[in-house]
């Protein structure tokens, strides 16, 4: 079941299949990510005083644009939401650089800013 859904969601490629060993760690791998998300004990907290960006690939079967969008309750600070093409692991294939460009700029948005005021 696992290996169905991952196959599903671009997890896990039908080329992989072909080596079962790796599969099989791949899935090993998932599963205790599973079960260390599971765990977690939700502790609520105010928004934090930096900004958030959050990252979300538009054809995303696992999470919706507005649970992408909800990331902007955690923040007091500035919100940016970026979509990308693909689906939930948007970063494998094209879309990963133009992950990275959004990425580098997001952490330089608040330099190119402060260098303003002076």
């Amino acid at each position: 079941m696992l290996r169905e859904q991952m196959l599903s969601c671009g997890g896990l490629s039908e080329d992989m299949l072909a080596y079962p060993d790796w599969v099989e760690a791949a899935l090993t791998l998932t599963r205790g990510d599973l079960r260390l998300c599971a765990s977690r004990v939700h502790t609520p907290a105010g928004p934090m005083p930096w900004p958030v960006e959050a990252f979300h690939g538009a054809g995303d079967p696992l999470v919706a644009e507005r649970e992408a969008a909800a990331w902007a309750e955690h923040s007091n600070g500035e919100f940016g939401l970026h979509r990308l093409p693909g689906g939930h692991f948007f970063l494998v294939g094209a879309a990963s650089r133009r992950f990275a460009a959004r990425v580098g700029a997001a952490v330089l948005r608040p330099v190119a800013r402060e260098g303003s005021n002076r």
